[in-house]
């Protein structure tokens, strides 16, 4: 699934999300 990083950017997977937490 594909989710709007928390930055407000572009929409990245879930797993580059959970990386740049």
């Amino acid at each position: 699934e594909i989710h709007v990083a928390k930055n407000g950017k572009e929409p990245e997977p879930v797993r580059t999300t959970e990386e740049k937490r």
